[in-house]
């Protein structure tokens, strides 16, 4: 899921590519823990920052900081990781 892989050509926005990185992380540390509540708690904080990414997203696409193809790109990835999480 790295944002340089989804805009190729576009100039992926830094605090885009900072809350996907951070997802990532938060996703990676609630695989690796032992406990159920403090797992729950990072995969909540994950979620957040998908809702922050495809936020930015968004706006950037109106803006026209990324093509409208590198938006939905970006879109459909967040929703996807948005589904996968819901299981």
């Amino acid at each position: 899921m790295a944002a340089s892989s989804v805009g190729i050509g576009d100039i992926v926005p830094l605090a885009l590519s900072r809350h996907l990185e951070r997802a990532q992380i938060l996703l990676a540390r609630a695989a690796e823990t032992t406990h159920d509540k403090k797992a729950n708690r990072l995969v909540t904080r994950a979620m957040k920052s998908f809702q922050r990414v495809a936020r930015i997203a968004a706006n950037t696409e109106l803006r026209g900081t990324v093509s409208f193809t590198c938006g939905q790109a970006l879109a459909a990835m967040v929703d996807e990781a948005r589904a996968r999480l819901a299981r």
